[in-house]
């Protein structure tokens, strides 16, 4: 016996059911094809870690190519900017985890700020800030307050070599909270990155 998974329509150059890889239908009179997924099984407990992580490190590489990007010497020729820090970045995932302590990796720390602390208190729904840079002024320097999923609570490129503030927002006793500075100096020419300081708070 012989079974027929799809048809091809010569004349209209369509074809209906499952070919290999693909799978041609219509949809409302329109030929449609369709890639078939490779397996059907659930995804594993690596995958679904991987899948969150990257996530997570996307999420925070928008918010950094939004506001940064013409400090970081980098190239969106080939990828979306947001892609290109991620591509970055991408050293602070391990193990399947999202861990922005590894961000130390990729920016030194040479140009770090003297002081930085963070407290978060679900009760109160209050985040209370403190950021404070060298005496020498750069060429400009990112503040960001988020979670280990990656949702940014405050970004600003402070004026000032202090920034201090409090956040009041919905903070859940599930997550850990992240303060994060990156600095950007001009040398011989050149935006360099070389200014990173993380601290963390559990609520």
């Amino acid at each position: 016996m012989i079974r027929i998974m799809a048809f091809l329509n010569l004349l209209n150059g369509s074809f209906k059911g499952k070919l290999g890889s693909v799978s041609g239908t219509k949809v409302h009179g329109v030929s449609v094809v369709r890639a078939v997924p490779f397996s059907k099984a659930p995804a594993s407990e690596a995958q679904s870690g991987s899948f969150v992580a990257f996530y997570s490190l996307n999420r925070i590489a928008s918010k950094i190519s939004s506001l940064f990007w013409n400090y970081l010497n980098l190239s969106d020729k080939k990828m979306l900017r947001h892609n290109a820090v991620s591509s970055w970045l991408s050293p602070c995932i391990a193990d399947h985890v999202f861990d922005p302590y590894l961000i130390s990796s990729v920016i030194g720390t040479e140009r770090a700020c003297i002081d930085i602390s963070l407290s978060v208190s679900a009760e109160d729904g209050k985040a209370t800030l403190f950021v404070e840079r060298n005496s020498v002024p750069p060429a400009s320097w990112l503040v960001l307050l988020f979670d280990d999923s990656g949702k940014v609570f405050m970004s600003e490129l402070p004026s000032d070599a202090i920034l201090s503030k409090d956040i009041f927002s919905v903070f859940s006793i599930n997550r850990t909270y992240y303060l994060m500075s990156i600095r950007a100096d001009f040398m011989d020419g050149k935006s360099v990155v070389a200014g990173f300081s993380i601290t963390s708070s559990f609520t």
